[in-house]
């Protein structure tokens, strides 16, 4: 079974709650981690330490606002054990290179658009 890729991430801003602000960078730069340990994790074949991480992924992406990265490593978890090594890896590069391009709004800041990258720098 191979990963459902045809959907693009989304082009809106990601709405994240302004008492995240602060946090906002140290989150992306961990699960950026997590992905890289997940991409370990496929090239090991070690199918029972990709769901653990796509576990991690997918719930705390679900509490920062992150729905279609969450999505995708709920997708990981449950089918880590039919996707093909390329499929998960192809889910992995989606989500990495997601969190390096997306934007977000503050929920204090209706309208102010911040990318991420930008706010990486920043801190």
């Amino acid at each position: 079974m191979q990963a459902p890729m045809a959907d693009t991430p989304p082009a809106a801003p990601i709405p994240v709650d302004a008492d995240l602000r602060a946090a906002l960078p140290g989150f992306i730069r961990s699960r950026l981690g997590i992905l890289q340990d997940l991409k370990m994790a496929i090239d090991k074949d070690d199918r029972v330490a990709v769901r653990s991480h796509a576990h991690r992924l997918a719930g705390s992406f679900g509490l920062y606002g992150f729905y279609w990265a969450a999505a995708r490593a709920l997708h990981l978890e449950r089918e880590s054990h039919t996707l093909t090594a390329n499929g998960m890896t192809a889910i992995v590069t989606a989500v990495m290179l997601h969190l390096q391009s997306a934007k977000v709004q503050f929920t204090d800041q209706p309208g102010v658009t911040l990318e991420i990258e930008s706010l990486l720098k920043a801190a």
